[in-house]
């Protein structure tokens, strides 16, 4: 009995891995529209950067629609931005891309949203991802998330799910 649920426990750790807000798209695939909202703790004076980035190819775009300020990213603009300071959920570190920036004021308490789509013509193991940073004055990082980014293969959670469920058949096979 302590075995299965052990095996249960570890099936469940496996799946808060991934980065909450993160929204993962299947390759060639599409997220639908979004919305990100973000309540400020405190007064906030900076910057908001909203961005799409490559993350190990140059061939293949990845797009961000930012519906509310007519925005359309492309991982591969004519004119592309370094992104390698961005990160996706993985923690895999972005190259090029495009950013769209501009300066925000909020009050302690204050929410900030926007609706976005996030869709590819990429595929696994080239994680494009989209991401949303919030700068304050002193150029310090008052939040960060990965909006999306092409899903990797669900073989980690495989893994977990039969792992659990073989240490549990061990355990019960052992009592008996």
């Amino acid at each position: 009995m302590k075995h299965c649920l052990f095996g249960i426990l570890l099936t469940l750790a496996a799946t808060g891995i991934a980065h909450a807000e993160t929204i993962f798209v299947p390759s060639f695939g599409d997220s639908g529209l979004q919305t990100f909202n973000y309540t400020f703790a405190a007064d906030f004076t900076g910057t908001v950067i909203i961005g799409v980035s490559d993350e190990g190819d140059s061939g293949v775009e990845s797009f961000l629609d930012l519906a509310d300020y007519g925005q359309y990213l492309r991982t591969n603009p004519t004119t592309p931005v370094d992104t390698s300071s961005y990160a996706n959920a993985e923690n895999e570190f972005g190259s090029d891309g495009e950013l769209y920036t501009f300066a925000l004021t909020a009050l302690a308490g204050e929410s900030f949203s926007f609706d976005w789509r996030f869709h590819t013509e990429d595929y696994d193991p080239f994680n494009d991802f989209a991401f949303v940073s919030l700068v304050d004055g002193a150029q310090s990082q008052v939040h960060y998330a990965v909006l999306a980014e092409i899903a990797a293969v669900p073989v980690p959670a495989t893994i977990w799910l039969f792992g659990s469920s073989l240490v549990g058949w061990l355990g019960l096979r052992r009592k008996a």
